[in-house]
């Protein structure tokens, strides 16, 4: 390789990496700062707050690992125009499209490392978070509420099955309440489906069977109206956040409600959103890149800053804005993700060309 690309990958790998210590050091203080709260509420030490936001960081890195790229991506090629070593490395018959590669190349590497820190190890450091939080401040027993089909939940004396949960849009499908005495079962409650409106739970189709003696109907109500803690419980498990599930949970989930004939819209915007977002760390770079590389006497680097930070912004609101149509259901969850990134893997390209012609 290149020694000049060496000592190019090598300036842009320390200021991600002083640039990605940084935000991570502010945004966990900012975390603690804010979970002093819990030392009086769980009377627990600020060392434990301390591990419990640290527990935090590779889910914190996967999200803010765009923003760290396109500030590492600005600082890179604005201190090597600065101190003339591109423009000297230009001059010297180097072409900026050939810069721009490596570049990318390295933006793929830490995609594929971003995909792997979403999918495998920050969904793990969540559980441990969130079981620590249960357990040491809390001082309950943890229960991990990320299962979503045959559910079955012992709460005193009653025991509570549930036969399939949607914890993004609060409904269920049949549930089954069994009410004990001494062991035996005394009492049993079905109950057909449910859905939470507001803050309360509107069941249909609720038959409740006395089994005291002999096995008989004793109610019947074709709709209810009522509070119920363990399915709220149950449905604050949200999926709309890449550190509670992987892709092949996601897939599970979605096979299962379309078995059930549930929509699967949000389930499948979230899906792709795992795919697209560490793509969007190369396709960032991408884009930014050739914005960063001028060699005008007029160069301004405010304007460079800006320019690039706006380019970069303009793709999370684009991305932003076709999400949420697609939750509506009027555009297809694939084309929400995945078409920003054509187009500004189109805007990249055509800069670069245009860069490396001279424009």
């Amino acid at each position: 390789m290149n020694p000049f690309y060496k000592y190019v990958l090598k300036k842009f790998l320390y200021n991600l990496f002083v640039v990605l210590t940084f935000i991570l050091l502010l945004y966990t203080f900012f975390n603690v700062i804010q979970h002093t709260k819990y030392i009086e509420r769980y009377n627990v030490n600020i060392f434990q707050i301390i591990y419990f936001d640290f527990l935090k960081l590779p889910y914190s890195l996967y999200q803010i690992m765009p923003v760290v790229i396109i500030l590492a991506t600005v600082i890179t090629f604005v201190l090597l125009v600065r101190s003339n070593e591109l423009t000297g490395f230009v001059s010297l018959g180097g072409r900026t499209g050939s810069i721009s590669t490596i570049v990318v190349l390295l933006g793929l590497f830490l995609s594929i490392f971003t995909f792997i820190l979403g999918e495998f190890i920050a969904p793990e450091f969540q559980t441990l978070r969130q079981k620590y939080k249960v357990e040491v401040f809390e001082k309950k027993k943890f229960i991990d509420y990320s299962k979503i089909q045959n559910i079955w939940i012992k709460n005193g004396n009653k025991i509570t099955y549930i036969d399939i949960l949607d914890p993004i849009n609060k409904n269920f499908v049949k549930m089954q309440e069994f009410y004990l005495n001494e062991n035996k079962v005394i009492k049993m409650t079905e109950i057909n489906s449910g859905k939470k409106i507001q803050n309360k739970w509107h069941f249909k189709d609720i038959i409740e069977y006395d089994l005291t003696d002999i096995p008989q109907k004793a109610k019947h109500q074709d709709t209810l109206i009522i509070s119920n803690k363990l399915l709220d419980e149950l449905s604050q498990f949200s999926i709309d956040n890449p550190k509670l599930l992987n892709i092949g949970e996601i897939i599970k989930f979605i096979s299962i409600y379309r078995a059930k004939g549930l929509n699967t819209t949000q389930y499948e915007i979230i899906l792709f959103n795992k795919i697209a977002h560490p793509i969007s760390i190369m396709i960032i770079i991408l884009a930014v890149l050739p914005v960063c590389m001028s060699f005008s006497r007029q160069y301004s680097y405010i304007k460079i800053v800006s320019k690039s930070l706006i380019l970069g912004c303009s793709y999370w609101i684009l991305n932003a804005s076709l999400i949420s149509i697609s939750k509506t259901g009027a555009l297809n969850p694939i084309i929400a993700n995945f078409l920003p990134l054509l187009i500004f893997a189109t805007i990249g390209v055509v800069l670069i060309f245009r860069k490396e012609r001279g424009f």
